[in-house]
């Protein structure tokens, strides 16, 4: 539970409404589990 605590007390909360609309904006319109797993660009 501590571990749990510590994850949640330094992550940064997000605004659901605007997440979706930067998602919608970018052609997203629905979860496609078919698509490639994410991955990070390589640096």
């Amino acid at each position: 539970m501590a571990t749990m605590e510590a994850i949640l007390k330094g992550a940064t909360p997000i605004d659901r409404a605007t997440r979706e609309a930067q998602y919608r904006a970018g052609d997203w319109s629905r979860f496609d589990e078919n698509a490639c797993p994410y991955q990070p660009p390589v640096v």
